[in-house]
């Protein structure tokens, strides 16, 4: 089974995404070229009111040839109605770290879980054949669901997104019904499992959650220790 080939680039000034960051990304159903490139935007001022670049901006900003089947800029800059999104063409997409990042640090997510919930959809779209308008009809959802179509409306939900990402049962259903095996889905379930959150972040929710068992741990540590330091010094 071929591979969907990824080109990321990042687009403006600030480095994004870091070409060692791209290498440890490992998927049986995509393969990103390791080289991230840096593409400066041609227009010194923007067109949004709210200093956002538009959609035909970015058009003329991004490159038009490339090896890859797919290629995706990042970055810093706010584009068009401020989404986190632009499809420029079915082949060409930004990616825009402006309107959510406040709320991935905040969360302490990672960059890469963002990006990831958006090739991985992108990955399922182009396996499904299916050209954006179609992807915008049938696959996103307004729901939030831990799902690498969840639209996101309310920006703050992007966190619910990115922390435990699944194919969620409808959007699974709507593949299937595109030729889009069993075995490719359960595939890339399977790879979305690995998406985690830092380990320090994971041990902090379970303590938010569980404070009462996080109170009986400490006192148990901190009776185990006096008992170890009197044994030492007896």
């Amino acid at each position: 089974m071929s591979k969907l080939k990824i080109k990321i680039i990042n687009l403006g000034e600030i480095e994004v995404i870091k070409s060692k960051e791209i290498k440890n990304i490992k998927s049986k159903v995509f393969e990103i070229n390791n080289k991230v490139e840096k593409h400066t935007i041609n227009s010194q001022k923007s067109n949004g009111y709210s200093w956002e670049f538009d959609d035909i901006q970015l058009k003329e900003t991004l490159p038009e040839n490339f090896d890859e089947d797919v290629l995706i800029a990042v970055t810093f800059s706010s584009v068009e109605n401020n989404f986190y999104l632009r499809t420029i063409d079915d082949n060409r997409f930004v990616i825009s770290l402006s309107p959510v990042n406040d709320y991935l640090n905040f969360k302490n997510i990672p960059t890469k879980n963002f990006l990831l919930k958006i090739i991985y959809g992108i990955t399922l779209a182009k396996k499904a054949n299916m050209n954006w308008e179609n992807v915008r009809e049938l696959l996103i959802h307004d729901e939030t669901r831990g799902c690498p179509f969840d639209m996101n409306g309310n920006l703050s939900e992007i966190t619910t997104s990115c922390s435990s990402i699944k194919i969620c049962n409808t959007c699974k259903e709507i593949l299937k019904n595109n030729n889009v095996s069993c075995d490719y889905i359960k595939k890339i379930q399977k790879e979305l499992k690995r998406i985690k959150l830092p380990r320090y972040v994971r041990i902090s929710n379970w303590i938010k959650q569980n404070p009462w068992w996080s109170i009986i741990i400490t006192i148990i540590f901190n009776i185990l220790c006096n008992l170890v330091a009197g044994l030492i010094l007896s």
